[in-house]
């Protein structure tokens, strides 16, 4: 719910507000046993560098002031069956996750949140790019579990992908998507699977995350919108790009 508001909203929060939605699903069963506090200070500390780098060394460019939201496209009928649409894919999600086999179920929640956009058309859009992203992603994610006895090479790898993930940015929603699962399977080392394993395990469960968002996408508006919907489209235009 707090994903679909910020989603309506725009405005720069809406990105915090999403990953903070993806953070949620993917820490279920990651933190080892008394691991909150070193995982804590960590995030902490990362987000203070990235604060103060921007801060210092990134440019500031001046952009037009964005409208106050209104309420009319934030509760119209095309927002509100947004915010359902995305309730349902949470919950059933949510439901799901808790009879998925396999490691990290809590990632087919996560997967059908991020494609569920405010209109058909860009959640279609979202599916698409997200299929092959995964089922590449995935693959680069397994080569890449079987480089882990050498570190080096592993790391490096794994340092550039996430350099790619950052200069591509989230519009590029493919491309970015198989670099994110590949990141996220190069360190999901587990003595119970195979890296062949854990590869099919999480596009499976990607697979399963779309299938609930194509079930609920008769829910949501047309790619034009409804009438009146302008405003809100208005406000999800965000200079961070898209998430």
């Amino acid at each position: 719910m707090a994903q679909g508001i910020g989603e309506l909203r725009g405005g720069y929060l809406r990105l915090p507000v999403a990953l903070a939605a993806l953070a949620f699903f993917l820490s279920v069963g990651q933190v080892p046993p008394g691991g909150e506090t070193d995982y804590g200070l960590s995030f902490l500390f990362g987000t203070l560098w990235g604060a103060g780098f921007v801060a210092f060394c990134v440019a500031k460019v001046k952009t037009e002031a964005t409208a106050a939201p209104s309420q009319a496209g934030f509760l119209g009928v095309a927002g509100r069956r947004f915010l359902t649409g995305m309730t349902v894919v949470s919950l059933l999600g949510g439901t799901a996750a808790g009879f998925a086999p396999g490691s990290h179920p809590c990632w087919l929640p996560a997967a059908g949140l991020r494609v569920i956009k405010p209109t058909r058309g860009e959640t279609l859009y979202r599916i698409k790019t997200r299929g092959w992203g995964t089922v590449l992603g995935a693959a680069a994610g397994g080569v890449l579990l079987g480089l882990a006895p050498m570190p080096s090479i592993h790391v490096l790898l794994v340092g550039f992908l996430v350099f790619c993930m950052l200069l591509i940015g989230a519009k590029r929603y493919g491309i970015w998507t198989f670099c994110l699962t590949a990141i996220a399977l190069a360190f999901d080392f587990s003595a119970e699977a195979g890296s062949l394993d854990l590869a099919s395990n999480r596009v499976l469960l990607t697979i399963a995350g779309i299938g609930i968002a194509l079930l609920v996408m008769p829910m949501l508006p047309s790619k034009d919108g409804a009438a009146g919907e302008d405003s809100s489209r208005q406000l999800r235009k965000d200079p961070n790009g898209a998430v």
